[in-house]
């Protein structure tokens, strides 16, 4: 066997070992795409359920806070009708005691004989 085929068998012994490495790191590399591809389809599909999941939450909350809301402003203009209701019946009532305090003084006047004397 001369040096070059000897080259020739060496080479051939080396390149299929090489040529099955090859293969075998395509095969792994495709497989590792295919993987990572799906792993980032399912994240994507979660990521979109939590996301709506998160929406229905929110849409439930602002619902919530619009109702909470709306009854506070109510009992605030209920509370400040209250108050004005009861600052005119505390007018009223200032304006009957006062009235009443006159029509005393007039009645102990006239009981008084109007100068002052008693009967």
């Amino acid at each position: 066997m001369t040096d070059e085929e000897l080259l020739a068998a060496i080479d051939h012994s080396v390149q299929a070992p090489i040529n099955s490495v090859q293969t075998n790191l395509k095969a792994v590399s495709e497989s590792l795409s295919q993987l990572i591809t799906n792993m980032q389809e399912s994240l994507e599909r979660e990521m979109r359920s939590n996301l709506e999941i998160m929406e229905g939450r929110f849409d439930s909350q602002a619902a919530r806070l619009d109702r909470q809301g709306g009854l506070l402003q109510t009992g605030s203009r209920w509370t400040g009708r209250m108050n004005e209701w009861a600052e005119r019946v505390d007018d009223l009532l200032e304006a009957k005691e006062h009235d009443i305090a006159e029509l005393r003084r007039r009645i102990e006047k006239l009981e008084r004989g109007g100068n002052g004397q008693s009967r």
